[in-house]
């Protein structure tokens, strides 16, 4: 089993610095290139306009074929988005909030920051695969609802800041996350979906 599937399978998730999953250069240049807004996806959350040299780079970094071992044979794309975040109140809500994405499972989402990111940007924060299941068994969570800070005091959130190019892969439907609590400048965020 490759290394990112056992990962995958033990904690839910595996997190790279820049180039370190694979040379992502000109993916990170085509992702700094000014995009056109699509849209307001929420007021927090805004869709940007993907163009094909995007997606040409994603399509070189061969994910699927990592992603053998742990989605399975058939291992494809299914999306690629790019999303600029932006400050907002601190009323969070929706993917705010600490949930899991319940649209495919089993599924691997990859979160590329496309600039550098600190906590006051409102980096993509999320816990492990064992330490979600403790906290779904002890709260009776219930897929696609949300759940408050309260509930994660005891986990020690996991938070994809620093240089751009960082990124993760991570299986969203196993491990609690949320983002965009942007409280200063942007957050700019690639994010590929894969399924089987």
């Amino acid at each position: 089993m490759s290394i990112i599937s056992e990962r995958l399978v033990d904690a839910g998730y595996a997190l790279f610095a820049p180039n370190q999953f694979a040379d992502t250069r000109a993916l990170l240049t085509a992702c700094q290139k000014p995009a056109e807004l699509i849209k307001r996806q929420k007021s927090f959350l805004h869709s940007l306009a993907v163009n094909h040299a995007i997606v040409d780079e994603v399509r070189k970094l061969s994910i699927e074929a990592e992603l053998v071992e742990y989605l399975g044979q058939g291992a494809k794309m299914q999306s690629v988005a790019l999303y600029s975040s932006t400050p907002n109140s601190i009323d969070y809500k929706s993917g705010q909030l600490w949930h899991l994405d319940i649209d495919f499972a089993p599924q691997v989402k990859m979160f590329f920051m496309c600039r550098p990111t600190s906590r006051e940007n409102g980096p993509f924060t999320f816990i492990s695969a064992p330490d979600s299941l403790i906290v779904q068994n002890a709260t009776g969570y219930v897929p696609g609802k949300s759940l408050d800070d309260a509930h994660f005091q005891q986990n020690s959130p996991i938070e994809l800041i620093g240089d751009a190019g960082s990124l993760v892969l991570i299986d969203p439907s196993r491990c609690f996350h949320f983002g965009s609590r942007c409280q200063s400048g942007e957050r700019r965020a690639l994010v590929v979906q894969l399924t089987k």
